[in-house]
């Protein structure tokens, strides 16, 4: 009982400072440009907002003072790319591609 119940504080403790680190990063990385916008004032500027976040802004939405939500921008798909693509030539192996195998192979009719 015990050692169940200090893996769950455990737990919670990491998935807390998860998010903790998470949120710190975002923070980091955006400059702490980080605009605090109240839900009512979302739904009323919706658009505005939106573009903001568009251009790379981080808004965070309050519900009375207490942080609700975070709008963040998608994650740039070309950087994802070439960074996926930096970790396959890790690992990937290039051999002659010009030479004829030696192998026949047969046509699909």
């Amino acid at each position: 009982m015990k050692g169940s119940f200090r893996k769950c504080v455990i737990n919670k403790v990491l998935e807390y400072m998860h998010r903790y680190l998470y949120n710190m990063l975002v923070r980091l990385i955006q400059g702490d440009s980080m605009e605090r916008i109240a839900v009512s004032e979302f739904r009323s500027n919706l658009l505005g907002v939106l573009k903001k976040v568009e251009k790379g802004d981080v808004i965070t939405l309050t519900s009375r003072g207490t942080d609700v939500a975070r709008i963040i921008p998608p994650e740039n798909k070309m950087v994802a790319a070439q960074d996926a693509l930096r970790k396959l030539r890790k690992t990937a192996k290039v051999s002659d591609l010009l030479s004829p195998l030696e192998e026949d192979w047969k046509a699909m009719t």
